[in-house]
């Protein structure tokens, strides 16, 4: 049990990690003459991406998958805004359901 929190915690990091630096790349000046809502349109792809990651690379628990994978829909949307949360938690959304169709598990779904 103890290697399962062990490795929730790592994979919780990893969208945490990603906010700091996507907001450091977006700040840069080269990112500085794009406006709010193409960054969050950016913010909104990245951290849906890492769901998706989160969903794919989760932990095997007693036959189960477990995940975070709704850790980066909620942080986009605390750092970046509600758009790019909502964005993140749409593409996120979207995988895990069409998942099941290629081995993703019924268990959770």
């Amino acid at each position: 049990m103890d290697n399962l929190v062990f490795s929730m915690v790592k994979i919780a990091i990893a969208p945490m990690f990603g906010a700091v630096v996507l907001e450091a790349i977006l700040r840069s000046a080269r990112f500085k003459d794009i406006g709010k809502k193409n960054k969050q349109i950016i913010a909104g792809v990245v951290f849906g991406i890492l769901a998706i990651m989160a969903t794919e690379f989760g932990v095997p628990f007693e036959g189960a998958i477990v995940n975070v994978r709704d850790a980066s829909p909620i942080i986009a949307g605390i750092v970046f805004g509600g758009p790019a949360g909502f964005i993140a938690g749409l593409i996120g959304g979207i995988e895990r359901w069409l998942c099941v169709y290629w081995g993703g598990g019924y268990y959770t779904r």
